[in-house]
């Protein structure tokens, strides 16, 4: 009974020698193949991981409300549910128009952010009817120079009096005769508004 107890345990020995030998094998030859197709995995330690970044959202355009009252919709039609109503003044983040086949007109409607601080975009709709612009962006419009003006002066004309004074009393000499100036009209400027 000795023998066999002691045959038993050079048998367990060298089964648990077999199992580590091939373990070590497969981790050496998965380790090779990682290495060669220049894939290592890298292992986790222990520490602070970062999450993953929110997603990039795009650039918010402030609006205000310019009705006195204005509805926030789920879905930018007049038949949807309303979300929540603001008030004349209530300034709201845009995200742009809303283009959506599923419904017409749905080019008439803002996209809306409820929440532009958090961290996903809560998106919901309003009718662009209810909305202008916070900062609004000047298009710059083509301006015409004027035209110059002309400034007429009065231009003096000479005729001769009716009346005839006498400058001397020779007899031979004719009379000189006096003139009055006469102004002359301005003519009327008409001006083209284009």
């Amino acid at each position: 009974m000795a023998i066999a107890i002691v045959l038993a345990c050079i048998l367990i020995w060298f089964a648990v020698l077999n199992f580590f030998e091939s373990r070590s094998e497969a981790n050496t030859s998965a380790t090779s193949t990682a290495e060669e197709q220049g894939e290592i995995q890298q292992t986790q330690t222990e520490g602070f991981q970062l999450p993953p970044s929110p997603p990039l959202r795009p650039n918010c355009e402030t609006f205000v409300v310019n009705v006195s009252s204005a509805f926030l919709r789920e879905c930018p039609a007049l038949f949807c549910d309303t979300i929540i109503r603001y008030g004349e003044g209530k300034e709201v983040c845009v995200y742009g128009r809303a283009n959506d086949d599923r419904y017409d007109g749905s080019q008439d409607w803002y996209i809306i952010d409820q929440n532009p601080q958090g961290a996903f975009p809560d998106l919901a709709y309003m009718h662009s009817s209810v909305l202008e612009p916070a900062n609004p962006t000047h298009i710059p419009t083509r301006t015409f120079t004027p035209l110059p003006t002309v400034t007429l002066t009065p231009t003096f004309t000479l005729q001769p009096s009716e009346t005839q004074t006498p400058t001397s009393n020779v007899t031979n000499q004719t009379p000189i005769p006096t003139e009055t100036p006469i102004p002359l009209q301005s003519p009327t400027l008409v001006r083209e508004e284009i």
